[in-house]
């Protein structure tokens, strides 16, 4: 596993190192302001609540771990929120396929870590949230 992620997106390239402890737990802050509490509740299961489910994984992990991804393809005073769809699908595209793999196995080794004695039992709903998140 690498400590980096880079990721491509028009003609600029971000690099990111593995969050520490403050930015995953502004990242899980974000998305659960962004989602009114609900990220969990969310319907991963129909076309608008997949959108809502990794866009606001998206939002919450490029806004902590890419800033400068922010400056450059964001308009002063606005942020990821704010983007049009087709834009949007874009940066989704690259937080899927760049993004998301490298930190899925971040995500996993930390389960084992935590949880060796419930570690498949973690996975295993780890998995189902997390392919919702990258379906």
């Amino acid at each position: 596993m690498l400590p980096t992620c880079t990721i491509t997106l028009g003609d600029n390239t971000y690099t990111c190192k593995l969050p520490n402890n403050r930015q995953l737990i502004d990242i899980e802050v974000m998305k659960t302001a962004m989602s009114k509490a609900m990220f969990a509740s969310l319907d991963g299961n129909t076309v608008t609540g997949l959108a809502a489910v990794q866009t606001i994984s998206m939002v919450a992990y490029f806004t902590v771990l890419y800033p400068k991804l922010l400056k450059d393809l964001l308009p002063k005073g606005t942020e990821l929120l704010d983007l049009d769809p087709i834009k949007n699908y874009e940066v989704l595209k690259a937080y899927k396929e760049q993004f998301f793999p490298w930190m899925k196995q971040w995500i996993d080794a930390y389960a084992a870590l935590a949880y060796p004695e419930t570690n498949k039992t973690l996975a295993e709903a780890s998995n189902t949230v997390l392919n919702n998140v990258n379906a």
